[in-house]
């Protein structure tokens, strides 16, 4: 569901609305309603997976033409250079079966779909990466999701219309710079990437983000004035670090978050004044929360003078205590 309404956000079907929910909100919202009158229906292999009747799916197909193009095995013929959405079943990616997706000049998704009976990671030529989708120009949703990917080309930022990119769950270890030149990008999700230590410190050069999901991954710090992204929405994951432009002061800018977030690395928090800048209890769209000590700190007072000014927002549902150092609990 989170995926096709992501889709919808990218082609800009789907506008903010005037109350307080988020375009996300409103796209889950459309998908049920769509669900409740059976354009939808749960997969019976698969009940986290949804389908399309077979007639709705024959008639979508017909009323989109030659703007859809869907790879079920071998090589693509025959694409028109009007088809503005491609997927494909995700399996072995050769340079030779995505070649002809060239002739797509307006292409703008590049999405694997779940095969029900495929497992583990899919397999894409580097040479796709460096030589196919560098020259689709045009993409605004590119997705990589579980794929044995351990590096993107620097040619990732000719993209620069692209607005969804996901790379959960690859190998890779760092992003290159000119990802921070994809000045429209919207979402990066990096979940489960678990080799990644760090983020180019030019992210913080993308204001357009709303949604970045590193849960998951191993970093050793976050970009300095990561508070830049003010519009984030989604940030799972927050580690604190020692030096100015790292600390957890930085979360006091993040107005909007909602969902989930982990804050590790709190041992280095200096006092609880610090940790009040990171405004916790404001975040009242917050739904579960994750308090990390990196490990048990000998100073117990500081410790609990921390966990007492991160107190979050009383709309929180979950609550997460690791490795928390002090004596007692506040009250």
């Amino acid at each position: 569901m989170k995926e096709l309404v992501s889709i919808w956000i990218v082609e800009g079907f789907l506008v903010k609305p005037k109350n307080n929910k988020t375009v996300e909100e409103e796209g889950c919202e459309c998908f049920r309603e769509l669900l409740s009158r059976s354009f939808f229906q749960r997969s019976n292999a698969n009940n986290s997976l949804f389908v399309m009747h077979d007639l709705v799916h024959d008639l979508a197909q017909y009323v989109m033409g030659d703007f859809c193009y869907s790879l079920e095995g071998g090589k693509p013929h025959g694409i028109s250079d009007k088809v503005r959405h491609f997927s494909y079943v995700k399996c072995i990616g050769s340079f030779e079966t995505f070649k002809g997706i060239m002739e797509a000049k307006c292409l703008r998704t590049f999405l694997p779909s779940r095969h029900i009976n495929f497992k583990g990671f899919g397999l894409l030529s580097k040479k796709v990466l460096d030589e196919i989708l560098s020259r689709l120009t045009r993409l605004r949703l590119l997705s990589l999701l579980v794929y044995m990917i351990k590096e993107l080309p620097q040619s990732i930022g000719n993209l620069k219309h692209l607005r969804f990119l996901d790379l959960s769950n690859t190998l890779i270890k760092e992003l290159p710079e000119s990802i921070c030149t994809l000045y429209n990008l919207e979402t990066l999700l990096l979940s489960d990437c678990h080799l990644l230590t760090t983020l180019p410190a030019g992210i913080v050069k993308l204001t357009s983000l709303h949604h970045l999901d590193l849960s998951g991954t191993n970093l050793k710090e976050m970009p300095m004035h990561i508070s830049r992204l003010k519009d984030l929405q989604q940030l799972t994951a927050f580690v604190v670090g020692r030096c100015s432009g790292l600390g957890i002061n930085e979360l006091g800018e993040f107005h909007y978050l909602r969902g989930t977030i982990s804050i590790s690395g709190l041992q280095n928090v200096k006092s609880g004044n610090d940790a009040l800048e990171a405004k916790m209890s404001e975040k009242k769209y917050l739904e579960k929360l994750a308090l990390k000590w990196d490990s048990i700190t000998e100073d117990s007072q500081n410790a609990r003078d921390v966990i007492e000014k991160l107190e979050p927002h009383t709309n929180l549902k979950h609550l997460e205590i690791k490795n928390y150092g002090g004596t007692r609990f506040p009250t």
